[in-house]
């Protein structure tokens, strides 16, 4: 049971400590890996892989974990379904570590450790880390293989500057969660929204949501700038997105069936946050990063002042949408660090044989988390 307590949430800095980081650059026809790890010297080798190559084997991926996310809507994943993820999970391993002695160096620092934080420094190679498998499937083959059920998985992001709260800091405010929600989805209204409207009741949060209910329009970005003009905690998008792989910046966020809210008109129409919230976009297709453009939605909240980012991959079914929220707040509000709690909340699923918590990735610290102070 939640405690009776007020939060704020706490952004580590940039200096934060990493476990292990690997930067990834372009060099002509080919990528170089620096991988830094406290304890050794840094190393760095050589990734023949071209930008086609890493671009396919994400589609690949992507596609993959979407196809057994939507069968396990309806039942558990068959075998031979699983394996096809895993291979090419290993396959994404072998292509980033084969033919180097990097793995050697660094898998018994690894495997030794729990609760390692894995930091992704790149802005051109893309990849769904966390489906990353060192193993091959076979027999004995777990889901722990895959990184995102092993490790704190995150890309770094540079943290807003100016605006990092102290761990210390008075706290005399319940998290403050903006929601932009699309009535219209069944989900949204019928499990997400009332889940929240549960912890503002009892007194965990104070949450704001907009469209304020279902039938109620946006007339225009002004509504979005004054929402996002409100000092939140978290702000949350729980709705549709659609990438427009021909045209990025007309890439949007649809609200209703009567209001998109594009890439464009966050750059163009003077918008940002007033603090520095944690988004979470609980919406499909959202960590779709094209490194031939700087216009996607990650790069967007960022730069309208989120501390960080937890998205999609690529599409995710409604329900368990829905169901892996719930799980993700509970364990936040419960203490966890953002890492913490996504990598719980992934695991929360393997229980039902579900390993759709791999659908979503996280952009900025691990160690974001919600301070607390007891209400007496």
């Amino acid at each position: 049971m939640l405690r009776n307590v007020n939060f704020d949430l706490y952004i580590p800095d940039s200096s934060s400590p990493i476990d292990i980081a690997f930067r990834i650059e372009k060099r002509g026809d080919y990528y170089m890996i620096y991988v830094v790890v406290p304890e050794f010297p840094d190393k760095e080798f050589r990734v023949k892989a071209t930008l086609d190559d890493i671009e396919n084997l994400s589609r690949n991926l992507q596609d993959s974990i979407e196809t057994i996310s939507g069968y396990c809507e309806d039942r558990q994943p068959e075998p031979e379904e699983i394996r096809g993820l895993v291979k090419l999970g290993y396959k994404a391993f072998r292509v980033i570590f084969d033919k180097s002695d990097v793995w050697d160096y660094v898998k018994d620092w690894m495997h030794s450790k729990s609760n390692v934080k894995v930091a992704i420094d790149s802005k051109q190679f893309t990849l769904p880390w966390e489906l990353i498998s060192h193993k091959n499937y076979d027999k004995t083959f777990s889901y722990q293989h895959f990184w995102g059920m092993r490790y704190q998985v995150y890309r770094r992001v540079e943290p807003p500057m100016g605006k990092l709260p102290s761990m210390q800091e008075s706290l005399d405010k319940v998290l403050r969660v903006g929601m932009l929600a699309n009535h219209e989805l069944e989900k949204v209204s019928k499990e997400e929204i009332p889940f929240l409207q549960g912890l503002q009741k009892d007194g965990k949060i104070s949450l704001s949501i907009l469209p304020k209910e279902e039938g109620v329009e946006l007339e225009d970005i002004e509504d979005l700038r004054d929402f996002f003009g409100t000092d939140f905690n978290i702000v949350h998008f729980a709705c549709h997105a659609h990438y427009k792989e021909k045209n990025p910046p007309l890439s949007c966020f649809k609200l209703s069936s009567g209001f998109e809210l594009t890439l464009q008109d966050l750059e163009t129409e003077d918008v940002s946050f007033e603090g520095s919230p944690l988004a979470i976009l609980n919406a499909c297709n959202t960590s779709v990063v094209d490194p031939r453009y700087t216009s996607n939605f990650i790069n967007a909240l960022l730069d309208l002042g989120a501390c960080g980012v937890i998205t999609t991959e690529c599409s995710v079914p409604d329900l368990f949408a829905a169901q892996f929220i719930k799980q993700l707040y509970t364990n936040l509000l419960g203490g966890l660090s953002l890492g913490e709690s996504l990598l719980k909340s992934r695991k929360h699923f393997l229980q039902y044989d579900n390993p759709s918590g791999l659908l979503y990735s996280m952009y900025g610290s691990p160690s974001i988390r919600l301070v607390s102070q007891e209400i007496s």
